[in-house]
C-alpha cells in the first residue's frame, strides 16, 4: 500500500511525471525524425548515383562534389547523434512496471517524498522520512532485495536520529525486462 500524500503534492508529482514522459517522448521523436531524414537523403543520393551510372547520355552527376561533401558532413553529424541516443532507443524503459517494482514493497513506517529514476545513468534516488531508525534500516534491506537495485547507499548521517528520521537513499538501478518482472 502506498503512503498517502497531500493532494497538492500528488498533483505536483503527477505533473512532474507527465513532464518527464513528454520530454522522453519528444527526444525519441526528434531522433526518429532525424533518422528518417538521413535515410531519405541517403536513399536519394544512392538512387542518383545509380541512375547516373545507368544513363549513358549524362556526363555529370546530379549531385555536385560540394553538395556531396555537405551531405557527408550532415550524415556524419546525424550518425554521431544517433549513436549517442542508441542506449535510449535500445533500452525502451518501461516506466510503470519499474515504479510498481520499486514502490510496492514500501513498508508502512516509510513515507516517500520523492523518487528519481535515471535510465541513462542507471541511478535511483529516494528521499523521505521513516518513523524509526529500524524502519529505515529494514527499508534499505528491502530495496537491496529488489531485482535490478544494486549498491544501495544510506548515509550514516541519516541514522543519527532515533525517531522521525529524514533520509536520502542512492542506488543503481538496472531496468528489468517485462518478462523478468512478471
Amino acid at each position: 500500500m502506498l503512503n498517502l500524500l497531500p493532494q497538492t503534492r500528488k498533483v505536483a508529482q503527477r505533473r512532474a511525471f507527465v513532464a518527464k514522459q513528454l520530454q522522453f517522448l519528444t527526444g525519441v521523436t526528434v531522433v526518429a525524425t532525424s533518422c528518417a531524414v538521413v535515410m531519405l537523403l541517403a536513399s536519394d543520393w544512392v538512387l542518383q548515383r545509380w541512375l547516373s551510372d545507368l544513363a549513358t547520355t549524362s556526363s555529370t552527376d546530379l549531385i555536385s562534389a560540394e553538395e556531396q561533401a555537405e551531405l557527408k558532413t550532415i550524415v556524419d553529424e546525424i550518425v554521431l547523434l544517433t549513436t549517442a541516443a542508441q542506449p535510449i532507443l535500445t533500452q525502451q524503459p518501461q516506466i510503470l512496471p519499474d515504479l510498481v517494482n520499486l514502490l510496492q514493497p514500501t513498508p508502512a513506517g516509510i513515507q516517500l517524498h520523492s523518487l528519481s529514476l535515471d535510465y541513462v545513468e542507471e541511478k535511483l534516488e529516494l528521499s523521505g522520512s521513516a518513523a524509526t531508525r529500524d524502519d529505515l534500516v529494514d527499508y534499505q534491506q528491502i530495496l537491496t532485495a529488489i531485482a535490478g537495485v544494486h549498491k544501495v547507499n544510506l548515509p550514516l548521517s541519516d541514522l543519527t536520529q532515533k525517531d522521525t528520521v529524514p533520509f536520502r537513499i542512492n542506488a543503481t538501478y538496472e531496468p528489468q525486462n517485462l518478462e523478468t518482472i512478471e
